[in-house]
């Protein structure tokens, strides 16, 4: 108890001494003479009287130290229950321990606290050093020893106690010695265990994230709603040249080039309404340079204090990247142009050589043809027959360089043809270019099987039509030796694309040369066996890839192909 306390109890012991004593004296001075006064001399009747009157001034004095008695314990159950209360709601146990023989006599929450059930919960110094945790232990035994040994009068030590459950809880214990023997060393010691295990947790997570937002990347403000700096990281402080401590206190207008006080308070009414998107604005540096920064504002309430708290980091790099693709975008649509220009150039000069093509190299072969014919039908008397057979074969030569030429020329022409998309019955279309083949198809006896179904695919017509037709005499040609000759045509759709095969029973080619049969002038087989210009499936391929398409073929030698063609839908 402190001098006040003391005090306190002297007074009322005082006054409760005080009471007795006025009473026994009033009883001394008056009690003879009421007994007197009714005795009325008679000696029998005054000894009996004396008699009661000791027996009523015992019964009055029990009454009176009762009531004193049972008001003192009262008031003392009164401010232990406080007291336990308080201990149970500050989380706090009291402990007392005896130095000498190192029993510890601990209060019912200090159990409590750790999981424990007060009854039968028992404890020694011995006991409690074994609980504590490890990394803890050699700490806490130096503290205590210090204050059993006399070096110190008080300790507090903050270590993790073992729980019931084996889990660990922080656990401040703070102690004085309060007795000490005739020579002068430590008798006994009390004090309070208080679970600080949430504060502790707490605290450590607060320097965990305050270590995280220290040394982020990203710059990271508090400010007031006033527009002053309340807080700052290393990387802002880096990004504009001060320490983090230097910038506390330092105004909005002197950080931001673009936002004064005012509008900075119209900005924080609009973060108390709204989350606000991030925005773009130019922080001062402390030499004077300007730099881009990206703000992501947030409103922020702690403890009755408000904040803006604001991530910012550095944008020079992107707006260099951003005026570093305008100036390519803008080399970008020159050179586009330049090259335009160019290929407008060389589609001229291509039409003109298309032209000539047409023109001058097919005269001279209509003459070629012309005089041929006419030797073989004016002078065919005059030839004899090795001579017919070679102007026959000057002849098929002539129509063969045609069919190139002609070949060549609609290649050619295919990059300048503006593709049209739209719905092509596929069937039907199928159905026009082998009718003008029926004549070879019932002279052949070929097998041909299509899809039953109207089946409609989005592409362009006339793309289309050069697909198939070269695809269909590629077919008809390589089944020439069949006895049987099988085509078969199919269409499915799937995954937004639509596939088109055409297989036939021919006699194939080696997948070696798979790549090879789709480029110009690539041929597998000699002209003689199979008479053809090597352009018609460089076409099919160039057509394909126009419409966005591709085109492939699987086969093996003597065992028939497979051509297949795959358009987007």
């Amino acid at each position: 108890m402190d001098g006040q306390e003391r005090r306190d109890v002297r007074l009322r012991a005082a006054k409760v001494a005080l009471g007795y004593a006025l009473f026994g004296v009033l009883w001394v001075l008056f009690s003879d003479r009421i007994v007197g006064t009714y005795a009325g001399g008679e000696l029998a009747r005054l000894s009996w009287l004396q008699t009661y009157k000791g027996w009523l001034f015992v019964v009055i004095t029990a009454l009176f130290v009762y009531v004193m008695a049972l008001r003192a314990l009262v008031a003392l159950l009164k401010s232990e229950a406080r007291l336990r209360l308080a201990m149970q709601a500050a989380g706090q146990g009291l402990f007392d321990i005896d130095l000498v023989s190192g029993v510890v006599s601990v209060s019912p929450e200090y159990p409590r606290m750790l999981g424990f059930a007060p009854e039968g919960f028992e404890e020694s110094v011995a006991t409690w050093v074994a609980s504590l945790h490890p990394d803890d232990r050699e700490r806490a035994e130096e503290q205590l020893n210090s204050c059993s040994t006399g070096s110190a009068s008080a300790c507090s030590i903050e270590a993790r106690r073992r729980m019931a459950d084996g889990e660990w809880k922080w656990i401040l214990s703070v102690g004085a010695v309060v007795k000490r023997g005739d020579d002068g060393r430590p008798r006994r010691m009390v004090g309070t265990h208080t679970d600080i295990d949430l504060f502790k947790r707490t605290d450590t997570a607060l320097r965990r994230f305050r270590f995280i937002v220290e040394h982020a990347g990203q710059e990271v403000y508090l400010i007031r709603p006033d527009g002053t700096l309340f807080y700052a990281n290393h990387a802002a402080g880096a990004s504009l040249g001060y320490s983090p401590e230097a910038m506390i206190g330092l105004g909005i207008e002197e950080v931001d080039a673009l936002h004064s006080r005012e509008a900075f308070c119209a900005h924080v009414d609009e973060l108390r309404k709204q989350d606000v998107p991030a925005f773009e604005t130019m922080h001062k540096t402390r030499d004077g340079r300007e730099v881009p920064k990206e703000v992501k504002a947030v409103f922020l309430e702690v403890g009755g204090e408000c904040f803006v708290c604001a991530f910012v980091h550095d944008i020079s790099r992107r707006r260099e990247a951003e005026a570093s693709i305008r100036r390519l975008n803008q080399e970008l649509e020159h050179r586009v142009l330049e090259r335009t220009t160019q290929l407008e150039a060389a589609n001229h000069e291509l039409e003109s050589f298309s032209y000539s093509v047409s023109h001058d190299l097919k005269a001279p072969l209509r003459a070629i043809d012309g005089y041929s014919q006419i030797l073989l039908e004016d002078h065919a008397r005059g030839l004899d027959d090795d001579a017919q057979v070679l102007i026959g074969n000057i002849r098929r030569g002539v129509h063969q360089m045609h069919e190139l030429i002609e070949d060549l020329l609609a290649y050619s022409r295919m990059e300048r043809q503006v593709l049209e998309s739209r719905e092509i019955d596929l069937v039907a279309l199928l159905d026009v270019l082998l009718a003008g083949r029926s004549d070879e198809i019932a002279a052949r006896k070929m097998q041909i099987t299509r899809m039953s179904e109207p089946f409609s695919i989005c592409a362009d017509r006339e793309g289309m039509t050069l697909i198939l037709r070269n695809l269909i005499e590629n077919a008809f040609k390589f089944t020439r030796d069949c006895a049987q000759p099988v085509i078969e045509f199919g269409a499915c759709c799937e995954a937004g694309l639509v596939r088109l095969w055409i297989r036939d029973n021919g006699i194939g080619f080696d997948m070696r040369y798979h790549d090879r049969i789709f480029d110009v002038f690539q041929r597998l087989h000699r002209a003689e066996e199979y008479p053809g210009t090597g352009v018609g499936l460089a076409m099919v391929k160039r057509a394909a890839v126009r419409m966005g398409g591709r085109v492939w073929a699987e086969s093996a030698a003597n065992a028939g192909a497979c051509f297949y063609l795959e358009l987007p839908q």
